[in-house]
């Protein structure tokens, strides 16, 4: 019998006395409770049919924990359910028992798209032989855009070499102009226009992340920790676009993060929009850079028309199982970071 059990309300005390005692770990009980507040009874998708996650207990005690998040996959039309891992925690002396938490988390999936979107090696190795695949790409660049108008700072070309992307020429004569007509601007809230646009836009892939107003609601602002700027790209005043982005730092580098970019992508006025306004956002918080993972074809010429430096992504680390059939072919997939735990 396996000695992971699903975890059940009445454990989250404990759960949170675990996590925020974990060795290593610097965020407090309050962190813990609001990251179960968001992973759980914040979040849209969670209906209580599937389970939060496993835990491992020795004399009343958690000692090891995978927590599942879940969020919604539109397939063909259809929205399904998602099952993504987050935070594998076990304290040393209980590591012998660890994969049970994992085996019970892609045995209970199993049936449906699971997610594993920060493993380490080792659960790599596991999960490849579990069945699961590399999240898929739509594209294979990584693009960073300088943000200062003085131009890149020596921290910045390191960051950039770090990751193995060089400089590039300067943009197009009139890249950093906002298309007529069009403006990005911050938003505080995802309104019924989310709503709207989702139903306008929801056609243009065969699969992607549910983007409604809940669902953007949800992972830009239901944390109080690891909030989102979340910037959108009117027309004539009507939401055409959003764009969400999170700030980070590595060592002298502080930048911002492209998470998600939604939009009719065939709209070049509108993607060039949202990249101008997230440009704009990080050098007004005084950032030096965006970061922009793997998107998509189009957005990726885009950004090397505004001047990005662009490089070759690694590989992602993070892994996908769903039954087969199930998923559409990679180039009708439209994948960025809000599926799985990324950013949460």
């Amino acid at each position: 019998m396996s000695p992971a059990r699903a975890l059940v309300a009445d454990d989250e005390p404990a759960l949170v006395d675990f996590l925020s005692t974990f060795p290593g770990e610097r965020r407090g009980p309050a962190f813990w409770q609001d990251r179960l507040a968001l992973w759980w009874r914040r979040n849209p998708a969670f209906t209580g049919e599937q389970p939060r996650g496993w835990v491992l207990h020795r004399a009343g005690a958690v000692v090891g924990f995978l927590g599942n998040v879940p969020s919604r996959l539109q397939l063909d039309g259809k929205p399904v359910v998602v099952w993504n891992a987050t935070t594998w925690r076990v304290r040393e002396e209980f590591r012998s028992e660890s994969l049970a938490l994992l085996f019970a988390h892609a045995e209970a999936a199993r049936g449906g798209v699971a997610v594993y979107s920060t493993p380490n090696a080792r659960a790599r190795t596991i999960m490849d032989r579990l069945g699961f695949t590399p999240l898929p790409a739509g594209d294979s660049t990584t693009s960073l855009l300088p943000a200062r108008p003085s131009g890149p700072t020596h921290a910045v070309a390191a960051y950039a070499a770090r990751l193995g992307i060089a400089p590039s020429g300067p943009p197009a004569a009139d890249a950093h102009t906002v298309p007529p007509g069009c403006e990005a601007v911050v938003l505080r809230d995802a309104d019924e226009r989310f709503d709207e646009l989702w139903r306008r836009t929801r056609g243009q892939f065969a699969g992607t992340a549910v983007r409604s107003a809940d669902a953007v609601r949800w992972y830009c602002f239901a944390g109080a920790h690891h909030r989102k700027i979340l910037l959108g790209a009117l027309r004539d005043g009507v939401l055409r676009g959003f764009a969400v982005a999170q700030r980070f730092e590595d060592g002298e580098v502080s930048g911002l993060r492209l998470r998600d970019l939604w939009a009719d992508l065939s709209d070049a006025a509108i993607v060039d929009t949202l990249c101008l306004g997230v440009i704009a956002e990080a050098r007004d918080a005084g950032c030096e850079l965006v970061h922009v993972p793997p998107l998509e074809p189009r957005i990726t010429r885009r950004l090397r028309r505004l001047g990005a430096w662009q490089g070759a992504a690694p590989p992602p680390a993070g892994r996908l199982r769903a039954p087969a059939g199930l998923l559409p072919a990679p180039a009708s997939l439209y994948i960025s970071e809000n599926l799985g735990d990324t950013g949460l």
